[in-house]
């Protein structure tokens, strides 16, 4: 959908996935996408265009009382080729990676709910349909994320959810 204002404007492309998918690592330090379903495109209309990025995950996780999860968005121009962190997400400062969340799960229950909500912005500096992915990082080798459902599936406490990923 685009829409036409006096000085530029403004469109949006929205992408709803029930994939359900479980992310499981024994490693820690390797970034990941969680499912290529979760990825958005949108082409600006204008050079010096400012992309939004907004993204709402529900997830059963489980991890060690200190676990945390990195994420990052990702631009891609020549559909998922290659990819580069966004612009504008702040300042890299000695060995830290420049980051748009960490979150730290609560709860270690097979039925826990927690929604995440990721912003980014991004100056592509281009009119090339631009493909965005999110990219996560765990910092604890025992980390299960179950997203979209939760991990136990019996009629009483088991929820199945959506995410969405909006691009403006």
């Amino acid at each position: 959908m685009a829409v036409f204002a006096p000085g530029g404007i403004i469109q949006e492309v929205v992408n709803a996935s029930s994939t359900r998918v479980n992310l499981s690592t024994t490693t820690t330090g390797t970034w990941f996408e969680t499912s290529s379903a979760y990825r958005v495109s949108i082409t600006p209309h204008l050079t010096n265009s400012k992309i939004v990025l907004r993204a709402f995950l529900p997830v059963n996780q489980q991890g060690g009382t200190n676990c945390l999860v990195n994420m990052t968005y990702q631009r891609s121009t020549n559909n998922g080729s290659t990819w580069a962190d966004i612009s504008n997400i702040g300042t890299t400062a000695g060995q830290r990676r420049n980051m748009i969340t960490t979150v730290r799960p609560y709860g270690y229950d097979g039925n826990d709910a927690t929604e995440h909500v990721f912003f980014g912005v991004d100056t592509p500096n281009t009119t090339s349909t631009c493909l965005y992915r999110m990219v996560f990082q765990f910092n604890d080798g025992n980390a299960n994320w179950y997203v979209n459902y939760s991990q136990y599936d019996n009629p009483h406490w088991q929820w199945n959810g959506c995410m969405t990923i909006t691009a403006t």
